[in-house]
């Protein structure tokens, strides 16, 4: 029993020894497979997470207390996000590489890509929000509308997609510490290996503030959507706000520029960018709070009050129908 033992030991001490014979010389040389996360690293992915998953919680909680819960458009907000950011921005972008000689074009230019990019993100937020609002409009429009289809509109990407994103960040920072990279390498193709280096390689080597980025990111991009919303919600609903339809267009092209010029390394600092994103987000919410107080004073004061959740539930039931007897 004990020789049995010895040679169960003998086995597993000669595959291990196989393994790192085969992790060595399938993983490029400089590449430490003892790499593990450090700790503020772990903690700032962490936070990512509670980020991301506390904007829609928060968000939901808030409006609970201030407006009327409205399934349909929240259902409306969510769908048409579905449809324009995912379907048809996809649908498009295949057409537009089907066109003979584009996709080398942009593989040769990378300005062209980024370009063409942009335009069609932006294009495809701001006629999600527009069709989506002018869809909600064929009964009357109020603000309580407006906000349920924000809700839906823009949590469904969060809920779908981010969270998801941030959780599997979470889990694979905590496994490089748990099982070592060698155990994580042992499980991946080694037609894949050379990925995976290059992608556990950004992640070790990446400064712990940037695990960060993902959440302020997505928070911004939800400060950015509300502004929009509000702003052609007001264009048209107020004959005096016309205007904010564009504003909201330049919005959202001052949003995507920065993530182009980063795309062909004319600025090559992401720190530029992220305080690019903060600048335009902060100059967008003033000036959506500007039309709140002057162009939506009364709708804003009632939401503040949370009188559009009174409304709502107050207003008086039908009495049912008395039919009286014949003759």
């Amino acid at each position: 029993m004990i020789t049995g033992k010895i040679f169960m030991l003998m086995e597993e001490e000669k595959m291990g020894f196989e393994l790192q014979s085969f992790l060595t010389s399938v993983i490029p040389t400089g590449f430490d497979l003892n790499q593990k996360m450090s700790m503020p690293s772990l903690i700032f992915v962490g936070l990512n997470l509670l980020i991301t998953i506390a904007i829609p919680v928060v968000f939901f909680i808030y409006l609970r207390k201030h407006a009327k819960l409205d399934l349909k458009g929240i259902l409306i907000g969510g769908l048409v996000y579905i449809f324009m950011n995912q379907i048809m921005l996809n649908l498009v972008g295949i057409l537009i590489l089907m066109i003979p000689g584009v996709q080398a074009y942009m593989q040769a230019n990378m300005f062209v890509s980024q370009s063409i990019s942009v335009i069609l993100s932006v294009a495809m937020e701001f006629l999600a929000i527009l069709l989506g609002m002018m869809w909600m409009r064929r009964k009357q429009l109020t603000f309580n509308d407006c906000v349920m289809f924000l809700l839906g509109y823009s949590c469904i990407i969060i809920l779908t997609e981010t969270i998801a994103q941030s959780l599997a960040m979470l889990i694979n920072c905590i496994m490089i510490n748990t099982q070592g990279l060698t155990a994580i390498f042992a499980q991946i193709p080694d037609t894949d290996v050379d990925m995976a280096v290059q992608a556990y390689q950004s992640v070790l080597s990446a400064h712990p503030v940037e695990f960060l980025i993902d959440g302020i990111n997505c928070l911004v991009l939800f400060l950015i959507r509300i502004c929009c919303c509000i702003l052609i919600y007001t264009s048209l609903v107020r004959k005096s706000g016309k205007q904010n339809l564009w504003i909201a267009l330049l919005i959202l092209v001052l949003y995507n520029v920065p993530i182009a010029l980063y795309g062909v390394q004319i600025v090559p600092s992401r720190v530029a960018v992220e305080i690019a994103f903060v600048v335009v987000t902060a100059v967008a919410m003033y000036y959506t709070y500007t039309v709140l107080k002057n162009e939506l004073a009364d709708d804003w004061k009632d939401f503040l009050s949370g009188k559009n959740k009174q409304k709502k539930n107050n207003q008086p039931k039908k009495m049912p129908k008395i039919v009286m007897p014949k003759d």
